[in-house]
């Protein structure tokens, strides 16, 4: 009886033995992270560099200092040269003596007028030779009228054909002497520059 227990016990102590030594071994769960998606790069446009040209060094041209247009020439005569300068200094002087021949002339005062003249003009417009001459080609209703001196030039030649002319522009001649034309480009008068004023000349 006591071998039948014995028996029976080891038994059981050897069923024991191989269900532990075949039951599977349970291994810890580790858990695998998973990998976090990185949030998607914007990618930025490609910039496409352009070749930097090299900037040829800028050549500067030559320019001759240009003369201003008050030193232009506009007459030359024998050496002596007229600048655009002279000749619109001239013209604002004449202006001035034609304004006071047209006050002259609309007044029939011949004092005045004498004072204007060149001892030139007054030689030419005395000779006999030159007064019939200017006689002859007087108006019809003049006609058969004999200018005897400068003063009857003054009103019968002089006075009709001046009445309010406007000077425009002037040519010069010489040096000191013009001609001034009117803006309709008739002649006007011829001056010469005396002692500092413009007088007329033949």
């Amino acid at each position: 009886m006591k071998k039948t227990l014995y028996f029976l016990g080891l038994c059981l102590v050897v069923i024991l033995m191989v269900s532990c030594a075949s039951a599977p071994e349970t291994k810890p769960v580790v858990e695998t992270p998973v990998p976090q998606e990185k949030p998607q790069e914007v990618q930025k446009p490609a910039v496409v560099e352009k070749p930097v040209e090299k900037a040829e060094p800028k050549v500067e041209p030559k320019v001759e200092a240009a003369k201003s247009a008050d030193e232009e020439v506009v007459a030359q005569f024998e050496g002596v040269s007229i600048t655009k300068k002279d000749k619109e200094i001239a013209k604002s002087e004449i202006e001035e003596v034609v304004k006071k021949l047209n006050e002259i002339t609309a007044k029939k005062d011949y004092g005045r007028w004498r004072y204007w003249l060149s001892i030139e003009y007054i030689k030419e417009f005395s000779k006999p030779e030159v007064l019939k001459k200017t006689s002859e080609g007087l108006p019809a209703h003049l006609k058969g009228k004999q200018l005897k001196n400068i003063e009857d030039y003054f009103y019968y030649v002089f006075v009709p054909s001046r009445q309010n002319k406007k000077f425009d522009d002037l040519e010069y001649l010489s040096p000191t002497k013009v001609a001034t034309w009117t803006t309709d480009s008739k002649i006007l008068y011829r001056f010469e520059k005396i002692d500092g004023r413009w007088l007329l000349v033949p």
